[in-house]
């Protein structure tokens, strides 16, 4: 944790992923919603093609920059501090854009776009309350390269993929879906599949670190990306299929 001092007293701030738990972020996420659209416009812009064209052409208006942001700024502060409410309707508009700038803005951008700050860990396990939680498994393909999936059920497969979809069409709640991902995806040695228990995992999930979203984030894309690259064969061999006689 970073520690922040205001007016002579101490407080603790978000400083790194791990710190972060899944609840939290659903928790801040429909707070960075509120954030001027223009401004998060900027925030996807930074990972485009030529960002410094694409930004200059963002209009942000006077009254977004001195009186919006400053205000929902005060909000992430909240939410990720713990510094109380009536400490922070004090701190200036210039001092929480200074602060959310220098030490938020890679949490809002990572929660709103990417984790752009996040490395990767191919995490095969975690433990939550004492259990072991288990990735479904990876293995080498032809080509050398890891492959996820590769003992995961239809079922649940499924299930993950109708979630993500659900996820993708709800952008302040899209958070709001990743315990429930965590909860199909990963399970405890042996477990089969079965709804109420990923209901149950589901709640218990969301006191999990962030880090625990992001490597299953990760994960789903790559499958993601397997399956759009092996989709143009499928169609392909579909022309050939031999169909029965009537």
């Amino acid at each position: 944790m970073l520690k922040i001092t205001v007016n002579k007293k101490t407080y603790s701030c978000i400083e790194k992923w791990e710190e972060m738990t899944i609840a939290q972020a659903i928790d801040l996420l429909p707070v960075l919603y509120e954030l001027p659209a223009s401004l998060r416009k900027v925030y996807h812009l930074q990972f485009t093609e030529n960002p410094d064209k694409a930004i200059s052409e963002i209009e942000i208006t006077d009254e977004e920059l001195i009186k919006i942001a400053p205000t929902v700024y005060g909000d992430i502060i909240e939410k990720l501090t713990d510094i109380p409410r009536e400490v922070i309707d004090y701190i200036s508009p210039e001092s929480r854009v200074a602060f959310y700038n220098e030490y938020l803005l890679p949490f809002a951008i990572g929660l709103l776009v990417h984790p752009y700050n996040y490395e990767y860990q191919k995490m095969k396990s975690f433990v939550c309350e004492g259990v072991e939680y288990l990735f479904p498994l990876w293995e080498k393909d032809v080509n050398g390269e890891f492959k996820p999936i590769s003992n995961m059920e239809a079922i649940a497969f499924t299930e993950s993929a109708d979630l993500q979809l659900a996820g993708a069409k709800v952008e302040s709640g899209k958070f709001d879906y990743i315990p429930h991902i965590i909860a199909v995806f990963c399970k405890a040695k042996g477990e089969k599949y079965d709804e109420k228990e990923v209901l149950r995992k589901a709640e218990l999930f969301k006191q999990l670190p962030v880090t625990v979203a992001w490597e299953v984030f990760f994960y789903s894309t790559a499958f993601s990306t397997t399956l759009k690259s092996i989709f143009p064969m499928l169609l392909e061999a579909a022309k050939f299929q031999i169909k029965p006689q009537r």
